[in-house]
């Protein structure tokens, strides 16, 4: 089917209730009847990518065109959150169009990818697949699935490296899009009581083709298996 044009798809959607909180923390639309069918379509065509083109709601129930907001369904409708380009996205949108080279395992809520560089060998992260802001935003059921699944990976490094220590960092100050980064620390590393930044500098040095990418991304593989099938 193809996607409705934005003019199609907003059509109908009068009459509508007042613009009113949906959710904790979140703002979204409430129509007073089932939300159009072209609207419902092309919203879901935009919340997996396949129009560069999404709708952000105001709060007098205006719409308009952007290209940086990203569509999330609720039940009464949707939330829209806007963001700058985001490298995580782009990492996301590549996965999901089978170009990510890093990529090691889907979760329910997350993609688990090797990291660009190997300073810390095993170094990977845990992204998730919406544009999300803050952890505290999630959902707790999401919050508890997505800290499993940060687990799940975190196992899977210690069981195919085994490092002396685990570190997790989510800070999402540079790239603000939930994102958890997973470091094997050894007692060989440089510094490795210090914080896993400490030679940052040091990290461009480290990168790693799409091979050893994929290399590494078989290898943890191989071993999250194993614990997902217990």
């Amino acid at each position: 089917m193809a996607i409705p044009s934005l003019r199609d798809a907003t059509r109908s959607l009068l009459p509508v209730r007042p613009w009113r909180p949906v959710g904790k923390g979140t703002v979204g639309y409430a129509n007073a009847s089932t939300p159009n069918l072209l609207f419902i379509l092309y919203c879901q065509q935009l919340a997996i990518g396949v129009n560069s083109t999404s709708v952000c709601f105001s709060p007098k129930l205006q719409l308009r065109e952007s290209k940086t907001s990203t569509v999330y369904p609720l039940l009464q409708g949707y939330m829209t959150e806007q963001h700058e380009p985001c490298l995580i996205c782009e990492r996301v949108t590549l996965w999901r169009n089978g170009q990510n080279p890093y990529f090691i395992h889907e979760f329910k809520h997350s993609i688990f990818v090797i990291g660009d560089h190997q300073f810390h060998r095993g170094y990977s992260l845990i992204l998730l697949k919406k544009h999300i802001r803050e952890l505290h935003e999630l959902p707790l059921p999401i919050q508890s699935v997505l800290f499993q699944e940060v687990m799940l990976a975190g196992q899977a490094i210690v069981n195919a490296f085994s490092p002396w220590k685990m570190n997790y960092a989510c800070y999402g100050n540079g790239e603000p899009h939930i994102h958890w980064h997973l470091f094997p620390r050894y007692e060989s590393d440089p510094d490795h009581k210090a914080n896993p930044w400490r030679h940052a500098s040091e990290f461009k040095d480290h990168l790693i083709t799409s091979q050893t990418a994929q290399n590494l991304a078989q290898k943890v593989t191989e071993h999250l298996s194993l614990l997902i099938t217990r």
